[in-house]
This record gives C-alpha cells, structure tokens and sequence, in this order.
C-alpha cells in the first residue's frame, strides 16, 4: 500500500510506518459512513486512536476483535441500489471486499 500522507485528513504526528494502516482505516470509516454501514463503529473508532497514539500492536489487537466471517459478522453486508452512494451497488461491495481484503493483510498479519 502507498505510504501518502493526506495532510488535510491525517494527523501529521503519525509515523511513516504506520500510514498504510491509517490510510486504510480511513479508508473504510468511509466507506461505512458513505453506505450508512454503522457495524462495530465503536471499534473502529478504538483502531483509529491507537494508530493516532503510534500503537500498532494495540491497533492490531482491537483489529483482530472486528467480526468476520459469518451471519452478522462486520463482511455481512450487501449493498443494495438503495444504498449505493453513486447508484451502482456492484462497484461498492467490491470496493468494500478490497477493503476487507486489505484490512485482513495489515491489521490481522494473514
């Protein structure tokens, strides 16, 4: 993943190292927030502020919390044409898969 610091949403105290993982956070609280998508929120609040401290072995601990993999596990969701920001529901659950997909390769070490 590429290491750019977006100044305007990244605080700027955040360690090179650990901008990937910030970036991807960032990444997803937006796609949840875009989707009205509010599964584990408070948690991934909780990630942000442990990057934020520079605590990546916090924030991966609090990452390996977040459901997955089943019924009503935080991957349990489908986006319909509804709710689909920009109309088309197929390019935003790809995008959130990519997401996940990322997300498992950082945070979770697999």
């Amino acid at each position: 993943m590429f290491r750019l610091r977006f100044p305007e949403q990244m605080p700027a105290d955040v360690p090179e190292d650990l901008i990937p993982h910030w970036n991807l956070k960032h990444a997803l609280m937006t796609w949840c927030r875009r989707n009205q998508y509010q599964h584990s929120d408070g948690l991934l609040r909780d990630i942000q502020r442990a990057i934020e401290s520079n605590d990546l072995p916090k924030a991966k601990n609090l990452a390996k919390q977040l459901p997955l993999g089943g019924m009503g596990c935080f991957d349990d969701f489908w986006v319909s044409s509804v709710d689909s920001e920009d109309g088309d529901p197929s390019y935003d659950q790809t995008v959130f898969e990519a997401l996940l997909f990322s997300w498992t390769r950082y945070f979770l070490d697999i």
